[in-house]
C-alpha cells in the first residue's frame, strides 16, 4: 500500500503594515495613549509576518506560531474589530488551487476584514497540518500516530472554517475557502486520518475483522470526499489526479476490507463466501489500478489477494465444494469510526494575550451605553435637587431670611449677608464671572468649526463615491458611502444636538447674569461701602434677643443649612457612586458569549441608584415640611415687629438673590467650560475616525480604479461586424446587385448598360487596374503560351458576339467580342480565378500580364528569377494593340 497522502498548497498574502491604524483606533476609543501598546502592535506585526508572510516550517513549532497568531487575531477583532467601519486595515490574500503563479498574479480577494484574516490563517493552519502528517514517518508507530492527529486537526480546522469563520463572511473572497471547498478539504482529511488508523491496524497485526471494520470505514469516508471534491466548480480547483487518487483509494480500501472479510470466512471454514469476497476484492483492486495510473497502486496488496483467492478456490474446488454466492448476497460489512475532526484547541494558560488590558469591543459598547444611561440618571436627579435649592432660597430671599433676624443691636449689615460677600470674593467676583463668560463663545465656536469640517468631509467623500458608482455602475463593488458613514453621521447629529443645547443654556445664564449683575458688584464691595449703600433700618425697637419667634426662626434656618449640607452630600454621591458593571460584561460575555446590555445595566441601575433616588424624594418633602414651617414663623415674625418702610428689606432681599445668582452662574459657566472642553476632546476623536476611514476610503478607492483600468486594458477589444460575403459570380452571367439592394453603409452606385457594337469595330482598350476577367477570343486564334504558374481559365464566349463598351469604374464583367479581334490585357493584380471551361469549350488564349514598369525591351529578368516571355514576344506572333509590349513581374514566393 503505497503512502499516498494529499495535502493542499498555503494561502500567499502580502505584507500589512497593521501599527498605525491599532495605534489610531486605540487614541479615538481608549483612555491609553498609543504609545502604551506601540510595542505590542509591533510584536504582532512580526507575528504576522513570520506566519503567514513567510512560510512557516513544516512541524510542530510552526504549527504552534500560526496558531498563536490566529488567537491573537482572536483577540483583537474583539477589542479592535477590522472592518470599514473601525480599524480599516485591507488583506490581500491569494487563491492557494491558482493556477498562476505568485510573479504573474494569480487569483486573489482584497477585503477590509478582520474575520478574512482569520478565514484565511485558519486555512493555513489545515494545510499545514496535513503537510505535518503527511511528512511523518509510517514505519514508526509514533510517525503514524501523529499523522493521525493532525490529519483529524486539520480536518476540524476546515470544519471550523466553514461552520464558524465563514459564516460571518458576506460572499467566498475565492474559491479555496467557500463552503464546498472547505467541506471537501474537511472529508478528505478525515479520509487520510482513517487511512492512517488503518495502516496503524495492520502495522499492528490486528484481526481481520478489526481491519476490515476501518478499512470499510475507509473505503466510505473516501467516498464522501471523492463526492464532495467533484461538486460544482470545485472539481476545476484540485490538482492533476487528486480525485482519480480519492477514487482509487476508495477501491484500495474496498478491496482490503473485502479481502480480510475474506480471509474471516475462510478461516471459518466458509469456503463459498470465502471466494465471493475475494474475487470482490480483486476486482476493487483492478479498479483501483485504472483509477490510480501512476499515483497510487495497489501492487503490494493484489498478489496476495491473488494468491489467497488461488488456494481457497483449489481447496474448495477438490474438497469442500461449497457454493459460491453472487457479490450482491453477501453481508454488509460494519464499520468502526476511529478518525474524527479535532477542532483547533483555545489557547493555552501559557498564552499572552498582547491587548488584554483593553476591553472587549462588545464590553466597551456596552460600558459606554451604561454610562450614558446612567448620566442621564445622575443629572436628572442633582437638576431636582438643585431646583429645590433654588426654590427653597428664593423663599428666603422674599421673606428676607436670615437678614431680618439679624438686625438686633443696630447693626448697618447682617452678619449673613457679609458672609455672602466674602464667598463671592473667595470665587473671583464679578470679574471672574466676566472672564468664564466670554470664554463660552470661544469654546462653543471651536467645536462647531470641528463638527462642520467633519460633516464637510463626509459629504464631499459621499458625493464622490455617487459619482463614481453612478460611473461604473456595477462595478464599483464597495460599500455605499451612506451606510458605512451613518454610524457616524448618528454621532456627528447628536453632538449637534448637545452643542445646540450648551448655547441655549449659555443663553440662559447670559440673561440672569444681565439681571442680577449690580447687585452682584455691590455685594462684593467691603463691607463699609455696603453699609453706605444699603438703607438704615426705620424700626424703632430692635428685636429682643430671646424673643420666641426669632429663636424658631433661626432654629428653621440652621435646618435650612443642614437640608443644604445633606444634599451637597447626595449630589457628590449621585456623581461618585462606585459601579462594577465592567466585571458584570465581562461575565456574561464570557459565559453566554453576549451581552444582554439593556438588562444587565437596568438591573445595575436599579440597584445602585434607587436608594439615592429614594433619599432625593425624602429630601424634597422635608423641605416642603420645612418651607411650610418658616412661612409660618415668617408671619408670626411680621406680626411682632411690624414691615420696614424704608425699603431695607427690599435692598437685602435683592443682596441675597444676586449672591444666589452669583452661586448659580459660576456652577453654571464651570459645567460649561468642562462640557465645551470635553466636546472638544470627542469631537477630536471623532475627526480622528473620519479622517482615518477617508483615507482608507481613498486608498481603496485608488486601488479600485487601477483594477478597473487593468480589467478594461485586459479585455478584449470588440470585433467589427463581419462583412457581409459577396453572391457568387456566375460563368457567364453573373448577376449583378441593383443599387436598393447595397448595404445602407456604401451608397449606392448607378449601374450602366454597355452599348452594343458591330462585329468589325477594334475592341477598345481597358485601363489595367480596371480589368478582371479574361475576354473570350475567336476560335481560329492560335492560343499563345503563358508561364504554367499563371495559367487560368477563362470562361468560354459566343464566338459571334461583339463586346459592348463599359466605362471603365463600372465594369464588372469583360463585354463579349469579335472572334476576329485580338483579347484586351489585363494586369495581374486584378486577375481573379474562374471556374474551369466546360468539356465542350471553344480553344482559348491564356493570358499573362505584369504591372507598368519604365519601358525596356528586350526586358531583362528580375534578378534571381527565371527567364518569362510575353506571349507576344514569342516566335511569329502579332505586334500588340498599341505596339508596346508588357512587362515581366516575377513569379510567387
Amino acid at each position: 500500500m503505497a503512502a499516498t497522502f494529499l495535502a493542499p498548497a498555503a494561502k500567499r498574502t502580502q505584507t500589512v503594515d497593521l501599527s498605525a491604524p491599532l495605534l489610531r483606533f486605540i487614541n479615538s476609543h481608549y483612555d491609553a495613549t498609543s504609545a502604551d501598546y506601540r510595542e505590542a502592535v509591533s510584536e504582532l506585526n512580526s507575528l504576522r509576518e513570520a506566519t503567514v508572510v513567510r512560510t512557516p516550517d513544516k512541524h510542530e513549532a510552526g504549527l504552534d506560531l500560526i496558531c498563536r497568531y490566529y488567537h491573537q487575531l482572536v483577540s483583537l477583532q474583539a477589542r479592535m474589530p477590522i472592518s470599514e467601519k473601525d480599524v480599516n486595515i485591507k488583506f490581500t490574500w491569494y487563491d492557494a488551487f491558482s493556477k498562476e503563479g505568485f510573479l504573474s498574479g494569480g487569483r486573489k480577494a482584497s477585503m477590509i476584514s478582520g474575520v478574512y484574516e482569520q478565514c484565511a490563517v485558519l486555512f493555513n493552519i489545515g494545510s499545514l497540518q496535513a503537510h505535518i502528517a503527511k511528512s511523518q514517518n509510517y514505519q514508526s508507530d509514533e510517525g503514524i500516530k501523529n499523522a493521525c492527529k493532525h490529519f483529524q486537526g486539520a480536518s476540524g480546522t476546515f470544519q471550523q472554517l466553514r461552520e464558524v469563520v465563514y459564516s460571518d463572511l458576506q460572499s467566498p473572497p475565492t474559491p479555496d475557502v467557500s463552503a464546498e471547498c472547505t467541506t471537501a478539504l474537511q472529508s478528505l482529511m478525515l479520509a487520510q486520518a482513517q487511512e492512517a488508523f488503518c495502516k496503524k491496524a495492520l502495522k499492528d497485526k490486528m484481526k481481520d475483522a478489526i481491519v476490515a471494520k476501518i478499512a470499510m470505514q475507509a473505503s466510505d469516508l473516501f467516498a464522501d470526499a471523492a463526492n464532495n471534491m467533484q461538486v460544482g466548480q470545485v472539481k476545476s480547483l484540485w490538482e492533476k489526479g487528486w480525485i482519480s487518487t480519492v477514487v482509487a483509494k476508495q477501491h484500495y480500501y474496498h478491496g482490503l476490507a473485502q479481502y480480510k472479510m475474506g480471509c474471516v470466512a475462510r478461516d471459518d471454514k466458509s469456503f463459498g463466501p470465502a471466494i465471493a469476497r475475494m474475487q470482490v476484492a480483486l476486482s476493487q483492486l483492478q479498479e483501483c489500478d485504472r483509477y490510480g495510473d501512476n499515483m497510487f497502486s495497489s501492487r503490494d496488496l493484489q498478489p496476495a489477494v491473488l494468491r489467497d483467492h488461488q488456494a481457497v478456490k483449489k481447496d474448495n474446488d477438490f474438497i469442500y465444494n461449497d457454493r459460491v454466492p453472487a457479490p450482491s448476497s453477501l453481508d454488509a460489512i460494519s464499520k468502526a469510526t476511529v478518525a474524527k475532526p479535532i477542532r483547533l484547541a483555545a489557547p493555552s494558560s501559557n498564552f499572552v494575550d498582547l491587548f488584554v488590558n483593553l476591553l472587549p469591543v462588545d464590553v466597551n459598547r456596552a460600558v459606554a451605553s451604561y454610562n450614558d444611561k446612567r448620566d442621564g440618571l445622575v443629572t436628572l436627579e442633582i437638576q431636582k435637587l438643585k431646583e429645590a435649592t433654588q426654590e427653597i432660597n428664593a423663599i428666603l430671599n422674599s421673606l428676607n431670611l436670615p437678614a431680618c433676624i439679624e438686625e438686633g443691636g443696630g447693626v448697618d449689615v447682617p452678619q449673613s449677608l457679609l458672609e455672602k460677600g466674602v464667598t463671592l470674593r473667595e470665587k473671583g467676583g464679578v470679574a471672574n464671572l466676566h472672564t468664564m463668560m466670554s470664554e463660552l463663545p470661544e469654546l462653543l465656536q471651536r467645536n462647531k468649526e470641528i463638527i462642520n469640517e467633519v460633516i464637510r468631509s463626509l459629504d464631499e467623500e459621499e458625493r464622490d463615491d455617487t459619482a463614481l458608482r453612478d460611473r461604473f455602475k456595477d462595478k464599483w463593488k464597495r460599500t455605499e458611502s451612506a451606510k458605512l458613514t451613518e454610524e457616524l453621521r448618528t454621532q456627528v447629529k447628536k453632538y449637534q444636538t448637545h452643542l445646540h443645547s450648551a448655547e441655549q443654556a449659555d443663553t440662559t445664564v447670559q440673561s440672569k447674569y444681565d439681571q442680577h449683575i449690580q447687585m452682584m458688584v455691590l455685594l462684593c464691595k467691603p463691607a463699609d461701602e455696603l453699609a453706605q449703600q444699603i438703607p438704615k433700618p426705620t424700626k424703632q425697637a430692635a428685636i429682643a434677643t430671646g424673643s420666641k419667634v426669632v429663636a424658631d426662626l433661626r432654629l428653621l434656618m440652621d435646618e435650612v443649612a443642614a437640608l443644604n449640607k445633606q444634599r451637597d452630600s447626595l449630589i457628590n454621591g449621585l456623581r461618585e457612586q462606585p459601579d462594577d458593571i465592567v466585571t458584570k460584561f465581562l461575565t456574561a460575555l464570557k459565559e453566554e458569549g453576549v451581552i444582554d446590555e439593556v438588562s444587565l445595566s437596568d438591573a445595575q441601575l436599579s440597584l445602585v441608584y434607587d436608594p439615592l433616588k429614594r433619599q432625593v424624594e425624602e429630601s424634597m418633602q422635608s423641605q416642603q415640611q420645612l418651607v411650610a414651617r418658616i412661612q409660618s414663623a415668617h408671619q408670626s415674625f411680621v406680626q411682632e415687629c411690624g414691615q420696614d418702610s424704608s425699603g431695607r428689606d427690599e435692598m437685602l432681599r435683592n443682596l441675597a438673590s444676586s449672591h444666589d445668582a452669583f452661586i448659580e452662574i459660576h456652577g453654571n459657566l464651570q459645567e460649561g467650560t468642562k462640557f465645551y472642553n470635553n466636546l472638544t476632546t470627542l469631537l477630536v476623536k471623532l475627526q480622528s475616525r473620519v479622517n482615518d476611514l477617508l483615507f482608507a476610503r481613498s486608498t481603496e478607492k485608488d486601488g479600485l480604479l487601477k483594477d478597473l483600468q487593468t480589467s478594461l486594458a485586459q479585455a478584449p477589444m470588440e470585433q467589427p461586424p463581419p462583412r457581409p460575403t459577396p453572391a457568387p459570380r456566375t460563368q457567364h452571367s453573373p448577376k449583378i446587385t441593383p443599387a436598393a439592394q447595397q448595404p445602407a453603409a456604401t451608397p449606392p452606385v448607378q449601374q450602366y448598360a454597355p452599348p452594343q457594337v458591330a462585329a468589325s469595330m477594334p475592341p477598345p482598350q481597358r485601363p489595367p487596374m480596371m480589368q478582371q476577367h479574361p475576354p473570350p477570343v475567336a476560335a481560329s486564334m492560335p492560343p499563345p503560351q503563358r508561364p504554367p504558374m499563371m495559367q487560368q481559365h477563362p470562361p468560354p464566349v459566343a464566338a459571334s458576339m461583339p463586346p459592348p463598351q463599359r466605362p471603365p469604374m463600372m465594369q464588372q464583367h469583360p463585354p463579349p467580342v469579335a472572334a476576329s479581334m485580338p483579347p484586351p490585357q489585363r494586369p495581374p493584380m486584378m486577375q481573379q480565378p474562374t471556374a474551369p471551361p466546360p468539356p465542350a469549350a471553344a480553344p482559348y488564349y491564356p493570358q499573362y500580364y505584369a504591372p507598368q514598369q519604365p519601358y525596356m525591351y528586350p526586358p531583362p529578368p528580375p534578378q534571381g528569377y527565371p527567364m518569362y516571355m510575353s506571349p507576344y514576344q514569342q516566335p511569329g506572333a502579332p505586334p500588340p494593340p498599341g505596339g508596346h509590349y508588357p512587362y515581366y513581374q516575377p513569379p510567387p514566393r
